[in-house]
């Protein structure tokens, strides 16, 4: 497959050309590229391209440094003690938030917001992959979130993954404490009905907020989970921009990753959250000086996430 993308590159005709431009018949650029079957990659000759055009676009955006990224999103913090539940009219309407986002529109529709989607897809842009944007959702916090609005929202990812796909990896913007009627760990369920679709090898990393109730689902399910750093949040766009870099050194050196999950049974009050003063503070410098290796510390640890929760 190689020497025949050469080839085409040598007529100054890449596989990419060829999808963006359409299939041109098979003299006039003189095609000597099969695939199996001996079916031809052009498709001008009456042969099918349709079940490998996916698979060797992805092979020549690996050649050119690409990856092709599906990006999404499902924020929610939920507090079950609220009267009222988080519907589906909540995530479709905007707030200080974007509303509802779908598709294209959801790159122009993010910019500008200090939310990890947008860092994430300004890095992608940055880095030059190729952003599949499935869909994005967020509600203001509230009690449950109703089992409609949580179907209502996979449907499209579900629909999207299995349209879009194949992808190089998975970036996902979530909040880390959705409870919904159907399920208590809300981002676990989305995360084991997308590992359903794609698989177990596929690098999935998701950023989350500070106060996400980290569950051993979600770590075991996600390949990197990255959290915001501040309280109150200042670093929202900043972490998406975080994940991705993760992301990226992940498909560059294609290491293999090994996560280990502590939780504490320890709730830390709201107030001794913040950040800015003790004990947060240290913990979150000490944070830093893990994941980059300074000091005394071990090597060769990629990221470090510390959520402190959200306690009712």
């Amino acid at each position: 497959v190689g020497a025949d993308i050469d080839r085409h590159r040598d007529d100054e005709m890449t596989l990419r050309e060829i999808l963006e431009k359409g299939r041109p018949g098979h003299a006039a650029h003189g095609c000597t590229t099969r695939v199996s079957r001996n079916r031809c990659l052009t498709g001008a000759c009456g042969s099918a391209i349709d079940d490998r055009v996916r698979e060797l676009d992805g092979y020549v955006s690996g050649r050119l440094g690409m990856a092709r990224i599906a990006v999404g999103g499902f924020q929610h913090e939920t507090n079950t003690f609220a009267p009222q539940q988080a519907t589906w009219e909540e995530f479709v309407r905007a707030d200080a938030w974007p509303p509802l986002l779908r598709g294209p529109e959801m790159i122009p529709g993010v910019e500008g917001f200090n939310i990890p989607i947008a860092g994430a897809v300004s890095k992608l842009t940055e880095l030059g992959h190729e952003i599949v944007p499935l869909a994005w959702a967020a509600a203001a916090p509230a009690s449950y979130v109703t089992e409609d609005a949580f179907e209502k929202m996979w449907a499209l990812f579900e629909e999207d993954l299995k349209k879009h796909g194949p992808f190089d990896a998975i970036y996902l913007d979530l909040h880390g404490a959705m409870v919904a009627e159907n399920t208590e760990d809300g981002e676990g369920e989305l995360l084991n009905r997308i590992r359903g679709i794609v698989g177990h090898d596929l690098p999935i990393v998701a950023s989350l907020d500070y106060h996400a109730n980290l569950t051993p689902e979600m770590a075991q399910l996600a390949t990197a989970l990255v959290g915001y750093r501040t309280y109150p949040h200042i670093d929202m766009a900043v972490t998406g921009k975080r994940a991705i870099e993760l992301l990226d050194k992940l498909l560059r050196e294609k290491r293999p990753v090994y996560r280990a999950y502590r939780q504490l049974d320890f709730l830390i009050p709201l107030v001794w959250q913040c950040t800015f003063i003790e004990p947060a503070k240290g913990i979150f410098d000490l944070v830093g000086e893990l994941e980059a290796g300074e000091k005394s510390h071990n090597q060769g640890i990629v990221s470090v996430t510390h959520t402190p929760g959200f306690p009712p």
